[in-house]
């Protein structure tokens, strides 16, 4: 674990962990105030859950929501993430849904890890999955969206499913300082009429804690909601 290595190499540590959750978490803002049932809540300290998606995901560690009071702390600069106003689709702005995780931090600990859910309701005809298919929605909103970035694929976009729901996977990784890298767990999915992205950044600085993030994203729990009776 990282902690075992706080009391040793505090500052060093600290440092490198927030140079690279900043350009991350910088890239991040909510865009508005959002209602309790699409922003979540947490059911203990390291259990999230969405009513919106049905979602319940227990993650490894303490975590908290990613807000105006966390940006200060991290002295994270905010940044325009104004829309594109050319876009047309059903992936365009910001999304109905737009809430940002970290795990929880103190003076002589850096963040593991952040985590970004962004979702948009799908009009019914981009439920119709002959037509648009999960894999093009996964595709738009993973790989397309490297573009100019400096992340690298550590993999091909791949199928598996989350709680019996059909999902998609993108593991991805860019280089740090020292020889280490920061890596990018995402998965995209369909649940209660939206479509979501579900993206983690961590360090390698822990080898494990990435595959107890990868491995709490894949046992998330998705309930579809019960359908009104006619």
């Amino acid at each position: 674990m990282i902690m075992k290595h706080v009391h040793r190499l505090p500052k060093l540590q600290s440092l490198v962990m927030v140079l690279f959750l900043v350009p991350v978490l910088q890239a991040f803002q909510a865009h508005s105030n959002p209602a309790a049932d699409t922003k979540g809540h947490f059911l203990d300290e390291r259990t999230y859950n969405n009513p919106a998606l049905g979602m319940t995901i227990t993650l490894p560690g303490a975590w908290e929501f990613y807000d105006q009071k966390e940006r200060e702390e991290l002295g994270v600069p905010e940044k325009d993430n104004a829309a594109d106003p050319g876009c047309r689709g059903p992936l365009c702005g910001n999304g109905d849904i737009d809430v940002g995780l970290i795990s929880k931090f103190g003076p002589r600990e850096a963040p593991k890890g952040a985590m970004f859910l962004t979702a948009y309701k799908l009009d019914p005809k981009y439920l119709d999955h002959n037509r648009y298919p999960l894999k093009k929605f996964a595709e738009a909103m993973t790989k397309n969206s490297l573009v100019g970035t400096d992340w690298e694929l550590s993999g091909d976009l791949t199928a598996l499913e989350i709680d019996r729901t059909p999902a998609y996977r993108l593991l991805v990784h860019k280089s740090l300082v020292g020889g280490h890298e920061t890596q990018g767990l995402s998965y995209v999915a369909e649940s209660n009429g939206y479509v979501f992205l579900l993206i983690a950044t961590v360090s390698d600085l822990n080898p494990e804690y990435p595959k107890e993030l990868q491995a709490a994203m894949e046992h998330m729990k998705l309930t579809p909601r019960a359908r009104p009776h006619s």
